[in-house]
């Protein structure tokens, strides 16, 4: 069920993303970036961390210094909720960053909907 859910959430805000009318990329180039972006985190995660120490290494990826983060300047525009777009500006929605982190802890097998403390 979680790998569909993660499959389901990815392919889903790929999809979302179409929706955009000034969108000139693809699903498969969006899903493309989300794969770019998961590698890069991957790349630097210490092999065979626990769950917990996976999810704070996520959040200091995700949100570290110069990193993603709210659109505090530009709350209501469009592009804080496509993800396309706030791979490409690092800025966006809660909700969308939350997805994004979502989305790639459940790539590396981490369930951080459901957490509870082990």
């Amino acid at each position: 069920m979680k790998e569909q859910m993660a499959y389901g959430l990815r392919d889903g805000m790929a999809a979302i993303s179409l929706l955009d009318q000034e969108c000139r990329t693809s699903r498969i180039e969006v899903l493309r970036g989300l794969d770019g972006l998961a590698d890069g985190w991957f790349s630097q995660l210490p092999e065979g961390a626990p769950r917990d120490d996976k999810v704070l290494n996520l959040m200091a990826f995700l949100f570290g210094k110069d990193r993603f983060a709210g659109n505090a300047e530009d709350y209501y525009s469009l592009d804080n909720c496509f993800i396309h777009r706030v791979l490409e500006h690092k800025r966006g929605l809660p909700v969308t960053l939350s997805i994004l982190a979502v989305i790639l802890a459940e790539e590396a097998g981490c369930d951080i909907i459901t957490m509870t403390p082990d």
